[in-house]
């Protein structure tokens, strides 16, 4: 957005190209269309050798002819005083293209990234029908405290389906419940790995090991979000994933019916372990973050499951530093037991 503004400005002196093609990047930026975002990336790289050529071009004839003499007329001094302003607005404008080439690049990436989830989750069976498979006969249930050894540990998902909150619609529901993922290593626990989260708006890990397979509003009173955990992916210093529930401003936990978190192996119906909670009866109002289970490794390298149900210290904890503290406080815990 200051790159197009910046061009705007330049177009006093300059006919500049660079508006139009800061209107790619932003449609890309809003419809998470990755060809735009291709498309902008290499628009900017190639404006960025005709900008060169511009600034040496008239920085040359600035300096030879832009002296303002006392006797120039008010216009022409006004016009090289203009000149030299969108010269020098140029060059920003060059050094800023030049580093946004990074963030553009990396935007790229974490699109493909979601591309490829969205591709795999296709292939996947339809999320309606995981409340409907989870065999309560199967299952292995937890509660509270519990401790779950995870038989495959390359591959497994974790889903969590909500019944029908009491006074919430279930088109805002879905829209307004979110599954985190914090990845914590071992070496100095409670420090996060650098972008290896899930959170919000980003579906994927930097590592590609943890990705949001389905967020679906449901049907018949239930909603439902499905978490891939790539476990062969996670890097060998990661000690613990940290899975939390955020709620954006509706109501809270205390209207949540009933929650079910199921553990499964592949993209299998079969669920081998699950817990339920009830936000009604545990969690007091308008608290809107839960730490609810941590899949860790054991002294033996193995992932296991750890149930927490944990609300959080900061009731509306939306940023990933307000829920560090309590995070930390819990794995301290862990490493204790």
């Amino acid at each position: 957005m200051l790159m197009l503004m910046l061009s705007y400005l330049i177009c006093f002196v300059r006919e500049d190209y660079t508006a139009p093609i800061c209107v790619i990047g932003l449609i890309g930026f809003w419809f998470n269309s990755l060809e735009a975002v291709k498309l902008f990336f290499v628009c900017i790289a190639g404006t960025i050798i005709l900008d060169i050529v511009w600034v040496s071009i008239h920085g040359n004839y600035l300096h030879d002819y832009g002296e303002i003499h006392p006797e120039m007329s008010l216009v022409i001094a006004t016009l090289v005083r203009t000149h030299k302003f969108v010269l020098a607005m140029s060059i920003v404008q060059m050094f800023m293209k030049a580093a946004s080439l990074w963030y553009i690049r990396k935007f790229w990436v974490t699109l493909e990234q979601m591309k490829v989830s969205g591709d795999s989750a296709t292939e996947m069976p339809a999320v309606k029908t995981f409340s409907e498979n989870i065999d309560p006969s199967s299952a292995k249930k937890l509660v509270k405290g519990s401790k779950y050894r995870i038989e495959s540990q390359d591959f497994c998902q974790l889903r969590f389906v909500w019944s029908q909150w009491k006074n919430t619609a279930l088109e805002d529901f879905s829209e307004n419940i979110d599954v985190n993922c914090i990845m914590l290593n071992g070496t100095t626990p409670g420090m996060p790995q650098e972008e290896d989260y899930v959170w919000g708006n980003k579906p994927m890990s930097a590592c590609g090991s943890i990705s949001v397979a389905h967020n679906d509003p449901g049907k018949g009173g239930s909603a439902s979000q499905v978490i891939d955990v790539n476990l062969a992916q996670v890097k060998a210093d990661v000690k613990y994933l940290v899975f939390s529930v955020n709620v954006h401003g509706m109501d809270y936990f205390r209207d949540i019916a009933k929650t079910t978190v199921g553990l499964a192996y592949g993209t299998a119906a079969r669920t081998a372990a699950e817990f339920e909670f009830s936000g009604s009866a545990n969690y007091p109002d308008k608290h809107g973050c839960l730490i609810l289970c941590v899949l860790m490794r054991n002294l033996e390298g193995q992932w296991e499951q750890r149930v927490l149900e944990h609300p959080c210290s900061s009731p509306s904890a939306m940023k990933v530093e307000q829920l560090l503290p309590d995070i930390q406080r819990m794995i301290k815990i862990l490493d204790e037991n």
